[in-house]
């Protein structure tokens, strides 16, 4: 029962299966499991904060593609923008 919490806990965590494996056959040498365990953690701490940016970009561009969006009178947008011939006119007068 205590390998079946370890694994479930592992797993919540967001561990590989690979990863809880290895650290099972660590554990079960009777050997500490912590030094493999920490840069496991550790590991998974920065592949977090990767994907953390690489989210906060994503949010960051969509976000300005919400703010250039047109007004409730959109009209068809020019190519590849979301600006409208109506809005790009008004805005050089």
């Amino acid at each position: 029962m205590d390998r079946v919490l370890f694994i479930r806990g592992a797993k919540r965590l967001g561990l590989r299966l690979a990863e809880i494996r290895e650290l099972l056959e660590v554990r079960d040498t009777g050997a500490c499991a912590c030094e493999p365990a920490e840069t496991l953690l550790r590991q998974h701490v920065a592949e977090i904060a990767t994907e953390i940016e690489r989210l906060s970009a994503l949010r960051d561009e969509l976000l300005a593609m919400l703010t250039a969006m047109p007004g409730p009178d959109c009209r068809d947008p020019l190519p590849g923008t979301w600006r409208s011939l109506s809005s790009d006119s008004e805005e050089r007068r």
